[in-house]
């Protein structure tokens, strides 16, 4: 199987963990620099479609850090099972939930009123690829025809409730996705002995303080460098 992801890093903030972990990983990358939401998720899906050498979209959110093997592992997992979504997992925070990961019991609810994540404990499934009804976007694998099939930034069926960058208490995009899946059914899987660290609260939010701008590296075989090219200002 041919397998050519785009890493797609969605970024508010300059964290030096999550720069470094990505440098490690070992294929195309796009960042979307200090823009709005949902300009991260618009931008680097149309990017990926319009490129169809692509077979997988790598989600990064800005404050989780990436290891190499965590790719290689995920990487191995679609070339056996062929996974429409593989990912791995993540700490919730690094304070009074640092003990729980980033998947959820139940699907959490749309309406805010009505919204609570149902934490696992790291401990509860270790080293168990499982399904789960969300997972945010851990590091997350999707495959080019779920790409094609769900927009991040939209629900693919009529409802009242507005996403998180129209209103305050809105949904975000991850729990978005995740209702996508479930309405398409599409099965989100993680690997639960992928862990990685999430740095949720760290670093300054520079959305307004830098230019907003595109990159493109491109991977290089056998080569101790990326190519770096700015696609686009905005």
């Amino acid at each position: 199987m041919n397998i050519k992801p785009l890493l797609c890093y969605w970024r508010p903030k300059d964290i030096p963990e999550v720069l470094k972990g990505i440098e490690e990983i070992p294929c195309d990358k796009i960042f979307c620099n200090y823009m709005k939401y949902p300009y991260n998720y618009t931008i680097s899906r149309e990017f990926f479609l319009s490129n169809p050498d692509y077979t997988h979209y790598i989600a990064l959110p800005n404050d989780l850090v990436p290891t190499r093997q965590v790719y290689d592992t995920l990487i191995n997992h679609i070339k056996e099972k062929d996974y429409p979504i593989i990912s791995g997992v993540c700490n919730v925070d690094t304070g009074d939930k640092k003990d729980y990961i980033n998947i959820t019991k139940y699907l959490p609810e749309l309406e805010y009123d009505k919204r609570i994540y149902h934490w696992v404990s790291k401990n509860k499934h270790p080293n168990t690829v499982m399904q789960v009804p969300w997972a945010g976007f851990p590091f997350m694998f999707i495959r080019r025809d779920i790409v094609e099939k769900i927009p991040f930034a939209k629900i693919p069926f009529k409802v009242n409730e507005r996403p998180i960058w129209e209103t305050r208490g809105g949904f975000g995009g991850d729990l978005a996705f995740a209702h996508s899946c479930k309405f398409y059914n599409v099965p989100i899987m993680v690997d639960t002995g992928c862990s990685m660290l999430h740095l949720r609260f760290h670093g300054e939010m520079l959305i307004g303080k830098k230019p907003p701008s595109i990159e493109f590296l491109k991977y290089e075989d056998n080569a101790s460098h990326e190519s770096k090219e700015q696609v686009c200002c905005m």
